[in-house]
């Protein structure tokens, strides 16, 4: 115990203080039942749900959704890579922020979100599957390669998938990293009633090309009945610290770059936009074209060798020098203990644990510079694909650029 704490005074208030903080900040109240429904995967659809209630302030929303698919007549004829957490094509949460407006923190494929924390810690969603009624298995964490758990053969595939949606900076397990994204809830005083979450769904054919295939979803270790998706949300418990906090938000939108089909160097991949960043993940592949319902979309194969020098520049000269994915990706692994993935290459800037350390994008030196990601092109395929997530920080505790 510190001296201090055992005299009167106003180091005894000090200290009082520090104990308050500590027994408050980086305090949830665990995942809390929103919603539940059933959806029909037999068919591509969507959903929209009743804003969320912010009267505590959110720290991230959990998706579970759980059902059967059985496949007669013949196997699959090839799998996607990342089924089953591709049957969610897409998560939208959008909001009115009294400050900033319109907003979209989160816009991503059902595939991207579901591994989106591993890039930062060691664990994500998580995923449980059951053939011809057998026992669950956990799904390990992908790796390299990507491996997909779904087989596509003829018979009964059961499964239940876990989607984590962290609204904060994912800035590791420690304590400081859990106070310092105190500052990034979603508080009533910011978003009041407006925050939506909507979802789009896929068929069959997001797990890959059913052709020759009868298929159909009913419910979970059920032949009727439809899939059930469940929406669970996690709040703080700040007590009188909810009002001291300094609010910000992330935003994670990820883009689709369809023309970058032939090999070339230093090509500009994306425009970034000039705001505060802490990462950008990309993500590439070649897409399935076989056996596609219309709208739905889904990579056949993920690839760590269609890009190379992958960087972000400001008027053509590199934040950080990139000269191999593989070695620049594995000193990310290494800083933030996680495990490479194929196909996926964060470029992160927040290593430190620590979001001060992002990347003032905002910077008014950089106002009329170019601000984008470039990568060498190895590959020349017309199905390959690249996707760009920008996780970008507005407003939070973050010191004003002059």
């Amino acid at each position: 115990m510190p001296p201090s704490m055992t005299r009167p005074g106003s180091d005894s208030a000090f200290w009082s203080q520090i104990l308050a903080r500590d027994s408050a900040l980086g305090r949830y109240q665990g995942p809390e039942l929103f919603n539940t429904q059933t959806v029909n995967l037999n068919t591509p659809q969507g959903i929209t749900l009743l804003p969320f209630s912010l009267k505590r302030p959110l720290e991230s929303i959990q998706l579970i959704l759980s059902g059967r698919l059985t496949v007669t007549v013949a196997p699959y004829t090839s799998v996607g890579v990342e089924a089953f957490q591709n049957l969610i094509q897409r998560i939208f949460l959008r909001g009115v922020h009294t400050k900033f407006g319109s907003q979209q923190p989160w816009d991503m494929s059902g595939a991207s979100s579901y591994i989106y924390p591993l890039h930062f810690q060691t664990q994500a969603g998580s995923m449980f599957v059951s053939v011809n009624g057998g026992p669950l298995s956990l799904v390990q964490n992908p790796g390299a390669p990507f491996a997909s758990p779904f087989t596509g053969q003829v018979g009964t595939h059961d499964f239940i998938i876990v989607y984590q949606l962290p609204l904060t900076p994912i800035l590791g397990a420690d304590q400081s990293a859990k106070r310092q994204e105190t500052n990034y809830l979603f508080y009533a005083r910011d978003w009041q009633d407006t925050l939506t979450l909507e979802m789009t769904f896929g068929d069959a054919s997001a797990l890959g090309d059913p052709t020759g295939a009868t298929t159909a979803f009913t419910a979970f270790q059920s032949a009727t009945g439809n899939p059930t998706i469940q929406t669970h949300v996690n709040y703080g418990l700040l007590g009188p610290f909810e009002n001291v906090a300094i609010p910000g938000f992330c935003t994670r939108n990820e883009q689709l770059l369809t023309t970058f089909t032939a090999a070339g160097t230093q090509l500009q991949l994306t425009n970034l936009q000039r705001m505060i960043t802490q990462a950008v993940i990309v993500k590439s592949g070649v897409i399935q074209t076989a056996g596609l319902t219309a709208g739905v979309q889904t990579f056949a194969s993920l690839s760590d060798l269609i890009l190379n020098r992958t960087q972000i520049q400001v008027d053509f000269n590199p934040i950080r020098r990139v000269d191999s994915n593989f070695i620049e990706r594995s000193y990310i692994n290494r800083m933030m203990g996680t495990q490479p993935m194929e196909g996926y290459y964060p470029l992160t800037f927040v290593e430190s644990q620590n979001p001060l350390t992002a990347y003032r994008g905002d910077s008014p030196s950089i106002a009329s510079a170019t601000f984008a990601l470039y990568s060498d092109v190895l590959t020349n395929n017309a199905n390959q694909r690249v996707t760009v997530v920008q996780e970008r920080v507005t407003g939070g505790y973050y010191p004003e650029v002059n």
